[in-house]
């Protein structure tokens, strides 16, 4: 298990680049704001009609229609429920992707399940806080930071892992372990029943 910490990062790799939020929840909310806050071009993509892009602009950020948040931006963070990737990437996320954005996720449960295939022009990363958004959002206020486990779906060079750890750790995540899911809401509750099930038993190393 390797461990890192805030000096392993390189937030230079970010500074000049747009990240967008698709989705403005529990996470999104705490992730945005905390990068927001570290100093990082952030704009939500979510449909204008929703209540949580209402909350989005009040709280200060751009708030832009999914496809063109996307193609405006160079790391892209789902953060919408694990049931609804698959039609979000496919119909509003693949199409729009600039061939050098990386693409990330908080749950590993759509890339182990291949409901997101993503395109082998763009990394993927995982970057999945250890708590829910509120909390996640109240210890960076405080200071500090809770753990992320993180991985690479993909890694066609050094860029990917560079600007992964860069995005942990100034998020307010700053311990972080290689593993392939952490956590999230019913992506997690279905794995530990399949799991329970005999099924999939490999999803969870």
């Amino acid at each position: 298990m390797q461990v890192y910490y805030e000096n392993d990062a390189r937030p230079e790799l970010l500074r000049a680049k747009q990240i967008a939020m698709l989705g403005y929840g529990s996470q999104g909310h705490a992730q945005a704001q905390n990068l927001r806050d570290s100093g990082f071009s952030v704009v939500v993509g979510l449909s204008p009609d929703r209540n949580s892009a209402k909350q989005a602009a009040a709280d200060g950020f751009k708030v832009l229609p999914v496809p063109e948040a996307v193609r405006g931006s160079d790391f892209i963070q789902i953060l919408a429920p694990d049931e609804h990737h698959r039609s979000l990437f496919e119909n509003e996320v693949r199409p729009n992707l600039k061939p050098s954005a990386i693409l990330s996720v908080s749950h590993g449960f759509s890339i182990h399940f291949k409901q997101i295939v993503p395109p082998a022009s763009n990394d993927a990363v995982m970057i999945a806080p250890k708590g829910p958004g509120h909390l996640v959002r109240r210890v960076y206020t405080e200071g500090g930071g809770v753990p992320s486990p993180r991985t690479h779906r993909r890694r066609r060079d050094e860029r990917g892992g560079a600007v992964h750890v860069g995005a942990l750790l100034l998020s307010g995540w700053k311990p972080g372990v290689d593993r392939l899911h952490g956590d999230a809401g019913c992506g997690r509750r279905l794995l530990r029943r399949r799991v329970a099930a005999g099924r999939n038993e490999g999803a969870l190393r």
